[in-house]
């Protein structure tokens, strides 16, 4: 219990990794030109910066709490980006199984990246790194 009123807010570090996804990806596809699924997997990766920020910043692993409520936080920020616009896209076609299911994948990358980066083995590396400073 008392880790839960230690923990930290998560707020900074789950919008921090959300507008970085924003700006990466408006960098990416527009200066860039990357297109298809292979970018949209490595933008996923840019919640690795953000357990080095937190890293840094705190000095110490999350705890599982903190790891919790930036999953959770940082999910359905990344939801809302990508099953906002699905209404308008139902306006102008009819949306597939399969389409939907991409979509879900997509996503699925985003999440996947924030539980590996988030994870105590990732975050321990990171650590063992900055301590050795």
């Amino acid at each position: 219990m008392e880790e839960k009123l230690n923990a930290l807010p998560m707020w900074k570090y789950s919008m921090g990794g959300f507008v970085g996804v924003i700006i990466l990806n408006v960098a990416a596809y527009q200066v860039l030109k990357l297109r298809g699924s292979a970018a949209s997997f490595a933008l996923a990766l840019a919640v690795g910066f953000v357990a080095i920020w937190f890293v840094k910043s705190e000095k110490r692993t999350p705890t599982p709490t903190e790891r919790s409520r930036f999953l959770w936080q940082y999910g359905v920020a990344t939801a809302l980006l990508f099953f906002l616009p699905l209404p308008l896209i139902l306006r102008v076609q009819p949306l597939t199984i399969w389409a939907l299911l991409i979509v879900f994948v997509h996503w699925g990358a985003y999440l996947f990246s924030a539980y590996y980066f988030m994870s105590d083995k990732y975050m321990g590396r990171q650590m063992k790194k900055l301590l050795s400073k």
